[in-house]
């Protein structure tokens, strides 16, 4: 019984390990979407007030 308990416990690491890295990414590519929408912001300001020129 205690050696299924460890890799029951392994196991559950392995997974909270793998949920670390995959977090990690989403937030990196949530900070590029971040930029580009602030890029993409920016840009349209630039349009607008070149339009309203």
């Amino acid at each position: 019984m205690d050696e299924n308990k460890e890799i029951s416990t392994l196991s559950v690491a392995v997974k909270l390990e793998g949920l670390d890295q995959v977090n990690e990414e989403l937030d990196k590519v949530l900070n590029k979407l971040e930029k580009a929408n602030s890029l993409a912001d920016e840009l349209a300001s630039k349009i607008k007030d070149l339009c309203s020129k």
